[in-house]
């Protein structure tokens, strides 16, 4: 104990744990677990972001500081500095190491002021920010990074370190910094060969500030299907498809339940008949109570329905949705509808697919009994702890 009486985490002073996130849902939520699992552990924790996406840290409960002003990442995955944009089928490692380099260059000088300021002992960052890593190494402070999805591969760190070459000789660094370990949230049977990870935990689901009802935490007489587009895609192709679903399965004996931004809900048919909502939710409490998911691949949409062993029919329309379709629908977990087919139709058929065999419930709560085999964010916290304080030795 200390001199007011208070218990200090074991090992000493509370440590000071900067997180560095780009700003997107699914890069944050699955490092939520493991920031509260600090904090309650007794260290201070602070999340870094551009200012954008402040609020939906805030939301969180955790402090949170932006590393720039707003930023869109339409734009930062738009043209690079000194060519037109890639056009690729899914997240090319071009695109990738490019568009968020490019989001690097931009809150680098913020995080940079933070972290001389604020002082960190140890730096996570997810697989996809870089500016936390280069401020954190030139300053001497160990990095962890923190998947959140499908390992990003060397490529596109590569494409990554060449966009940041002015950065990284301003600073003095030869290359990316290599981490001090790398955790990994995606299922081992499903990740790629790429994946470098030092430490695996278990995949604990955050859907956001949401709520729901009642009705939706228990089951009816009659199979529920869960139909969501996640946040970007409705916005960039509309939100049709979940309409013209909603309208084909009206006369079929289901329930459904549709998540979509309250705004883009406005243009489908409100709550009524076999719709039981046509709202946001959160998933980690609505899907153990359906019997299937009907999504667009999402990392973190992806990985929820896995937590919750629930089969699904996947519906990939950009960035690394095509490569988690095809793990999932490969492990026989899900069916997977190439974008260019994809109709009410070919949804449906799908889905009466995956309805009349089992064998895709089965192998989807193989899955999830296999992440629930992994350790919890909590009993990586002392991993944390040793971590920062080996670094703080050496120094």
């Amino acid at each position: 104990m200390n001199a007011t009486g208070l218990d200090l985490p074991a090992g000493g002073r509370a440590l000071r744990i900067l997180v560095t996130t780009a700003p997107g849902a699914g890069h944050l939520f699955p490092m939520v677990p493991l920031a509260w699992a600090l904090r309650a552990a007794g260290h201070e924790v602070l999340v870094a972001t551009p200012d954008s996406f402040v609020g939906e840290v805030l939301a969180t409960g955790l402090p949170a500081i932006a590393s720039s002003g707003p930023v869109r990442m339409g734009e930062m995955m738009s043209p690079d500095r000194t060519r037109p944009p890639v056009r690729h089928r899914g997240p090319g490692p071009e695109h990738v190491g490019r568009g968020f380099a490019r989001l690097a260059a931009v809150t680098l000088p913020g995080t940079e002021e933070l972290v001389d300021g604020w002082r960190p002992d140890l730096v996570i960052s997810e697989t996809s920010e870089y500016a936390g890593p280069l401020a954190a190494a030139a300053r001497g402070i160990p990095v962890v990074r923190h998947g959140w999805g499908l390992a990003i591969t060397p490529e596109a760190d590569g494409f990554a370190a060449d966009q940041l070459a002015g950065e990284l000789a301003r600073l003095g660094l030869s290359g990316l910094p290599r981490p001090v370990g790398e955790i990994d949230v995606w299922p081992a049977s499903l990740q790629l060969p790429a994946c470098t990870a030092t430490d695996r935990v278990r995949y604990v689901p955050y859907n956001g500030a949401r709520t729901t009802s009642a009705r939706l935490l228990r089951r009816g007489t009659r199979r529920r299907i869960c139909l969501t587009l996640g946040t970007t895609v409705p916005r960039v192709h509309g939100p049709d498809l979940l309409l013209d679903l909603q309208r084909a399965l009206a006369g079929r004996d289901v329930e459904l339940v549709i998540a979509i931004s309250d705004d883009l809900a406005a243009r489908l048919d409100p709550p009524g008949g076999n719709t039981l909502a046509v709202s946001w939710q959160p998933l980690a409490l609505v899907l153990p109570h359906c019997d299937l998911l009907v999504h667009q691949g999402g990392a973190g949409t992806t990985l929820t329905a896995l937590a919750g062993g629930l089969a699904q029919v996947i519906l990939p329309h950009m960035g690394d949705q095509f490569d988690n379709a095809d793990r999932v629908a490969g492990s026989g977990a899900a069916i997977r509808v190439p974008r260019a087919e994809v109709s009410a139709e070919t949804v449906m058929a799908a889905m009466d697919a995956v309805l009349d065999d089992p064998g895709f419930t089965a192998r989807a709560r193989a899955l999830r009994d296999e992440m629930r085999r992994e350790a919890s964010p909590m009993a990586l916290v002392p991993r944390i702890e040793r971590l920062a304080r080996r670094a703080l030795a050496d120094r």
